[in-house]
């Protein structure tokens, strides 16, 4: 191709060497559409054929092909040609000839090559080629070559999946084998009601075994199995994992927490022991005596008396409110039934009177024996209108006043539980009954017995008059 590049030179023997491409604004704003041809036409008006080649050769450098000795690579025609235009430009106009890569400089030794032996050849030199280049045409350059980029890519993904199987691994070996304690007793873990990957985690640190709560909660989502665990006390073993761990939690392995109501026990102490247990909720501790009862329903005066005393369970973290609840109705049934079975002809006059009565003989003889002989005592003296005179409903009055000794001035305390100095039933119960001093007062013994006094073994020594009532004192008590 040299011949017919010689004759387009000799047929452009008129131009100077100072004639440079001068492509106007226009011409810029359409090289993006029709960059070949208006390259193409611009070169044909300057210097002719031969420095038509060297525009052919931009338009293909625009086009992103670019040889790398010996050998060329295509790069697609969909990447945007133009996506760096103005800072490469900004470069190409700053670079000097020896800024230019070497293959640039190979590609101008090849026009060169191309053009020796041209009359003109003086007049395009490598600042011409070089303007041609990097001043008039827009081009980009290939940041990096794409097999070299995908190497890096590849590298750098398989670098990273060697992270993260190693962490995974070392995750999986910690839940699935790993001891969360190695002590000889087993440790009290209590998962409350609703407790998610934190209420867990946070059941475990109140154990002593600290685990993040972040790392349990991926660790539940990827078992799948949340919905099924269930609020429990769960004892963990000595050599558990965090596997086994929750394995159990969600086979409802473990057991439920309770509260018990004792027989004897005053509202006080029943709200003690309520209020108090760790494994309840804290949703009646703020609530007064009065508060409490209207919550529950009930019209009497106070809550002495009125729920049954019993073992009760429920779920760690439950209401506190709901034990009350239950126990109040427990109460509540069973007096109504009680009462519908009880002995006619007896001095009272309602259920609440019932419950009164069987408070007072639940604390005075702890034999279930004695209790319907203790029963008929009070009703007999009901009956004549002769005060209880029980100790327990003085003690009742004095409350934490009474020091483990009565005395006479206590006897002549003038309140309404104490039935030494007051007449009838007290106003309210002095304690919880159970079922067998409820029955007690509904159904006592038939027998002529006004008086009782303590043996000094649990037993209860019965006397049909006073005269005998005192010498049972004198020996029981006196010991004389």
């Amino acid at each position: 191709h040299r011949q017919p590049l010689a004759q387009a030179s000799e047929q452009g023997l008129g131009c100077q060497q100072q004639n440079r491409i001068a492509v106007t604004p226009a011409e810029k704003s359409c090289q993006q559409a029709s960059l070949g041809r208006a390259i193409a036409s611009q070169l044909k008006r300057t210097v002719g054929k031969p420095l038509e080649v060297i525009g052919q050769l931009g338009v293909e450098e625009t086009n992103g092909i670019l040889a790398f000795d010996a050998q060329q690579a295509e790069i697609s025609d969909r990447r945007n040609p133009t996506r760096h235009k103005g800072r490469w430009r900004e470069r190409g106009r700053r670079q000097n000839l020896g800024a230019v890569s070497v293959c640039q400089q190979r590609r101008f030794a090849g026009v060169r090559e191309l053009l020796r032996g041209t009359d003109r050849l003086d007049g395009l030199n490598q600042r011409s080629i070089h303007d041609v280049y990097y001043r008039e045409l827009t081009f980009t350059i290939p940041l990096m070559p794409l097999r070299r980029f995908a190497r890096l890519a590849l590298f750098a993904i398989l670098l990273a999946c060697a992270f993260a199987t190693g962490y995974l691994g070392s995750a999986f070996r910690s839940y699935s084998s790993l001891a969360l304690h190695t002590d000889p007793a087993p440790r009290r873990v209590v998962v409350t009601m609703g407790a998610g990957p934190a209420g867990i985690a946070a059941a475990l640190d109140r154990a002593g075994i600290r685990l993040d709560a972040s790392r349990l909660d991926w660790i539940i989502r990827l078992r799948g199995d949340a919905p099924r665990y269930r609020a429990a006390i769960y004892d963990l073993q000595p050599g558990w994992s965090l596997r086994q761990l929750l394995d159990a939690i969600a086979a409802g392995a473990g057991r439920q927490a309770s509260v018990r109501l004792l027989e004897g026990m005053t509202f006080r102490q029943v709200r003690e022991a309520i209020d108090g247990h760790p494994d309840l909720a804290a949703d009646t501790r703020a609530l007064d005596d009065p508060s409490l009862l209207a919550k529950l329903g009930s019209s009497y005066p106070n809550g002495e008396g009125l729920f049954h005393p019993d073992t009760y369970h429920f779920a760690p973290g439950g209401s506190a409110l709901q034990i009350y609840r239950e126990a109040f109705r427990a109460m509540d049934r069973l007096l109504v039934s009680l009462w519908a079975s009880r002995a006619q002809g007896l001095p009272l006059e309602s259920p609440y009177q019932a419950l009164v009565l069987a408070s007072i003989i639940e604390k005075e003889t702890g034999r279930a024996e004695d209790r319907p002989m203790v029963a008929s005592v009070f009703v007999n003296r009901l009956r004549k209108g002769m005060p209880l005179q029980s100790d327990p409903t003085t003690i009742y009055a004095l409350g934490a006043g009474f020091d483990g000794r009565l005395r006479k001035r206590d006897l002549q305390l003038d309140h309404p539980h104490n039935t030494y100095a007051r007449g009838g039933l007290p106003p309210t119960p002095i304690a919880l009954p159970g079922r067998a001093a409820i029955e007690a007062a509904l159904q006592p013994a038939q027998s002529p017995a006004l008086f009782f006094v303590a043996r000094g073994d649990g037993s209860t020594e019965f006397s049909n008059d006073l005269k005998a009532h005192n010498r049972a004192v004198e020996r029981f008590v006196l010991k004389r």
